[in-house]
Order: C-alpha cells, then sequence, then structure tokens
C-alpha cells in the first residue's frame, strides 16, 4: 500500500507529480506513510499471526468499535472480518486455525 507524499483535490491531472518547484518532484509510491493502514487490522480487530504464514492466528477485537472491515491475505487465502455493534463475521481460511476467546475455529 502506497500514498502520495502530498494531495491536493483541485489539482490539475497535469499538476499531480509536480512538487518543491519541480515538474517531477513528487513521490507518488510513498510507502512509509501507509504505515498506519498496516497497524488497523491489529490495532482495531487484534489480527495477528500466531504461526508462520498464519497457519494459526488470533482475533480479539477491541471493544468500542462501531463498524470495521478489513482483509489480510494469506499463502492459505484471504482472512475477512466485519464487525459492527452487533456482530462478528469472520471467514477463516482453509489450512487456517483462529483463535478467539480462547477457543479455536
Amino acid at each position: 500500500t502506497t500514498f502520495y507524499e502530498a494531495f491536493d483535490e483541485g489539482e490539475a491531472i497535469s499538476d499531480v507529480a509536480a512538487f518543491y518547484d519541480r515538474p517531477f518532484g513528487r513521490s507518488l509510491s510513498h510507502s512509509w506513510s501507509a504505515g498506519p493502514c498496516a497497524l488497523y487490522p491489529e490495532i482495531l480487530l487484534g489480527i495477528r499471526p500466531l504461526s508462520d504464514g498464519w497457519k494459526e492466528w488470533a482475533c480479539s477485537p477491541i471493544e468500542g468499535v462501531s463498524s470495521v472491515t478489513s482483509e489480510v491475505n494469506t499463502m492459505y487465502g484471504t482472512i475477512r472480518i466485519d464487525l459492527n455493534q452487533t456482530q462478528l463475521r469472520v471467514s477463516v481460511p482453509d489450512g487456517t486455525t483462529m483463535k478467539l476467546m480462547n477457543k479455536s475455529y
């Protein structure tokens, strides 16, 4: 995941790469600024690997989150989690085990 170094909604397409008074001074692939996006699933939903390759993984959402959806790609498939105020829906890829509240699924 990457983010632009800067973004101006009203900017003309011809000026997207211009920055620092240079016509091509802007980085359009600033991966360091995408760090928070990688942390959201872990912080909000408690998604984290418990073994190599995500064969075993945990899900422990924090309280007070009103609605969040996330996907984590693993070598076994995609973990999909949808949490709202009334339910938690989790897609557990075949060949993996999820730990939730001291139970395995």
